[in-house]
């Protein structure tokens, strides 16, 4: 059997932290959420809220270990509803504002505790 051929631009980390959630725009909700895995282009969380594909939310991060808290502005790329689980969803997020230092620190990471 052939698989698809890996279409991520940056090494994954499996790392499990707390993450805040903010819709932007006139309906927005605020909700906490936990990291699946990260990279310097995106991140996955779990989470109880359905959020459409295309949803723009403004996150929270904060490594465990780490003195700073990132923010970054993402898009919901992809949502799959858990098994077995009526209230809980992965959610695959894309960054689309980081700060450059974040997106180095977050590269430098992953390349060290990559999954992949």
């Amino acid at each position: 059997m052939t698989l698809g051929k890996e279409r991520r631009r940056y090494p994954r980390w499996d790392a499990r932290f707390p993450v805040k959630i903010r819709e932007l725009g006139e309906r927005g909700f605020y909700a906490g959420s936990l990291s699946r895995d990260i990279s310097a282009g995106g991140i996955k969380i779990v989470t109880d809220r359905f959020i459409p594909k295309g949803t723009e939310l403004a996150l929270e991060l904060f490594l465990e270990n780490r003195k700073r808290l990132i923010n970054a502005k993402a898009r919901v790329a992809w949502l799959e509803q858990l098994p077995y689980r009526d209230d809980s969803y992965n959610v695959g997020l894309e960054f689309e504002e980081i700060n450059p230092a974040y997106k180095k620190e977050l590269l430098r990471l992953t390349e060290v505790y990559s999954s992949n």
